[in-house]
């Protein structure tokens, strides 16, 4: 009896622990989601950057709302990690609608490219695609790195055209893109940019091959 007291204690004590330990955690965990909450509604952009940095590693169903309104915040940083981290959520129509509307009417149009691309949603495509036509090679080059990211087949198509746009600063976004949308055939289309006369182009078309070539 009393070996069997001894042991039931001991099971005792080990499942006390272990529930102090997994309470801990738990109270840990939330303590952490609340900090990542409390610090992407600060004002401190540093304190902001912190906080969204960590949603790329666990997206809370709770940062949303800030996610969203981040997107317009006048801090180039704060916006472009707050598209980043919202990639990671599930539903994202209203945000794909809300930066269509904006590119549309021509408002922040590189903001809005970056975005779409930062989003890596398929829906954004349509609105993505006009963009490469556009006059300032600025908006061409979004458009490239968008299509890069969305991956959609008519955005390969897009990017391969770029590839042969007037502007350096759009080819080299274009040769990127196309390693990171495009097909292990498109290897051929971009040693022929490591000639180009523009050291970025060539570098970035290199960066290209090399990712197309990981492909399976």
């Amino acid at each position: 009896h009393v070996r069997g007291a001894t042991l039931a204690s001991i099971n005792y004590g080990h499942g006390q622990r272990t529930r102090k330990r997994a309470y801990a955690f738990r109270r840990g965990e939330l303590e952490s989601r609340e900090n990542i909450l409390r610090a992407i509604e600060s004002d401190d952009p540093n304190q902001a950057l912190t906080g969204l940095l960590d949603l790329r590693d666990e997206p809370l169903p709770a940062a949303r709302k800030q996610l969203h309104r981040l997107l317009d915040h006048p801090n180039e940083v704060l916006w472009r990690n707050a598209g980043i981290a919202l990639s990671h959520y599930d539903d994202l129509r209203e945000e794909i609608a809300g930066r269509v509307r904006l590119l549309n009417r021509g408002i922040d149009t590189p903001r809005q490219l970056f975005l779409l691309g930062a989003l890596r949603r398929p829906a954004g495509i349509v609105a993505v695609l006009p963009m490469v036509r556009h006059t300032d090679p600025e908006v061409r080059r979004m458009a490239a790195w968008a299509l890069g990211f969305i991956g959609h087949q008519d955005g390969v198509a897009a990017t391969r055209v770029l590839l042969a746009d007037d502007d350096p600063t759009v080819r080299s976004a274009a040769a990127l893109a196309l390693g990171r949308c495009g097909a292990r055939d498109d290897v051929e289309a971009l040693e022929t940019m490591l000639e180009d006369a523009d050291d970025e182009v060539q570098r970035r078309a290199a960066e290209g091959i090399a990712l197309l070539q990981m492909r399976p």
